[in-house]
């Protein structure tokens, strides 16, 4: 677990470098959106249209693959090695 939490540190360290850097050569959200020809709220509705398509295929999938899972998990016999 720290090894999960010194990795997130490091992360937000490289993004808060890297963002000062962004601004300080005058770059922002909106001026990176619009090279795009995108505005702040065309990205939200993207995003919004992105989860309402993702969340029912990944509910969807996971209807046949955990049980599936869990099948394998109960009647496969138990590796060697966890004694140890």
């Amino acid at each position: 677990m720290p090894h999960m939490i010194i990795g997130f540190l490091k992360l937000t360290l490289a993004c808060l470098i890297l963002g000062t850097g962004m601004n300080l050569l005058g770059l922002s959200t909106e001026t990176i959106l619009a090279g795009f020809g995108m505005t702040p709220a065309d990205l939200w509705l993207l995003l919004q249209r992105f989860v309402g398509w993702a969340l029912p295929n990944i509910g969807l999938g996971a209807a046949v693959i955990l049980p599936i899972w869990l099948f394998t998990y109960l009647f496969l016999p138990p590796r060697s090695g966890y004694d140890e």
